[in-house]
């Protein structure tokens, strides 16, 4: 009937769209590859660290890019090139790769105390001392808060 292969198309869709999502759409990618603006932002503030791989993740709702180096650290760029989370746990992040605000505040507040990861969100940064300690900044750099 109609009705029973319309609703077996359906099905096949909805199947479809369900494995697409689920399908992990990781591919190895040449760091030449990244947008030029990610480019020039790891030859700027991470030179000296060597780049181990570089994942190209074309989500259905989010195409970005990881970015790993031989010591762990990590970078994750939006598809347009911008930064959207930088980790590195073992070493701390250069303080010349944060927002100037960010970095000047932790600097001030927080000597030698490195950071381990900084988070880019709608409204501002999500920031992580060495100590474990959270801290909100707005879009601008400006300290709002710690967190908990």
């Amino acid at each position: 009937t109609m009705k029973k292969g319309i609703s077996v198309v359906v099905m096949a869709v909805v199947a479809l769209i369900l494995c697409a999502c689920s399908k992990a759409d990781k591919q190895v990618v040449d760091f030449a590859m990244l947008p030029q603006s990610a480019q020039t932002f790891v030859k700027t503030h991470f030179a000296d660290k060597q780049v181990a791989i570089v994942y190209y993740d074309n989500d259905i709702f989010d195409k970005d890019y990881e970015l790993y180096f031989n010591d762990g650290a990590r970078i994750d760029f939006e598809s347009n090139g911008e930064w959207k989370e930088l980790e590195d746990k073992v070493n701390g992040l250069p303080m010349t790769a944060l927002p100037a605000g960010i970095s000047q505040y932790v600097t001030e507040r927080h000597p030698g105390m490195p950071v381990v990861s900084i988070e880019r969100k709608r409204h501002g940064f999500t920031v992580e001392l060495s100590s474990e300690i959270e801290m909100k900044f707005d879009k601008g750099g400006q300290f709002l808060r710690y967190d908990d």
